[in-house]
């Protein structure tokens, strides 16, 4: 039989009920023998003797977030106005980050027909949302947020741009034989 309660004291509303046996609150703190304040310093004394401490069994949680960096395809992204779908693969921008991420929609909570939408995004090798990719305090995207919804890719081809951005020896190296091969050929 599960006893949980339906709401705890949240933003100060009280609780009227238990869950599943919907129980008024004031019967059950009368089978605890305690009232809404809780149990004076020498009743829980006596408690504690008679039943000793709780003993809640410790479980560690680790909590990893891992991103294989996944580079080096060119996206074709479409900026469509029509609602936000779970399994969408979108680039959005967030503020503070320069580069913007690519991650598949997993959740979304609309408004009606009003276009506002909580998004909600997680990349696909990640254990975790992208809650932590988002701005401090932030918990899920909007709409202007989002750049476009990717409808097409062309594999590895964007690993040119990627090596002569970040090793620009190579970019200098292609424009070098680029520019001898203008200089020698004939015509």
């Amino acid at each position: 039989m599960d006893n949980s309660w339906t709401d705890f004291r949240t933003n100060n509303v009280a609780v009227n009920y238990c869950t599943k046996e919907r129980i008024p609150m004031e019967e059950v703190f009368e089978q605890l023998k305690c009232t809404r304040e809780g149990l004076s310093a020498d009743e829980g004394a006596s408690r504690l003797q008679v039943f000793g401490p709780n003993k809640l069994e410790e479980k560690k949680i680790y909590a990893v977030s891992i991103t294989i960096r996944i580079v080096g395809d060119i996206l074709f992204l479409h900026r469509s106005r029509g609602p936000f779908r779970t399994g969408e693969i979108v680039v959005y921008n967030v503020e503070g980050r320069p580069i913007p991420i690519v991650h598949r929609v997993i959740e979304v909570h609309e408004e009606g027909n009003k276009g506002n939408a909580d998004i909600l995004t997680k990349g696909d090798a990640n254990l975790l949302d992208d809650r932590s990719f988002y701005a401090n305090g932030q918990h899920w995207l909007k709409p202007q947020q989002i750049i476009g919804r990717a409808v097409a890719f062309v594999p590895y081809v964007g690993w040119a741009t990627i090596i002569m951005t970040e090793k620009p020896i190579i970019k200098y190296m292609l424009m070098g034989v680029l520019g001898l091969l203008v200089i020698t050929s004939k015509g």
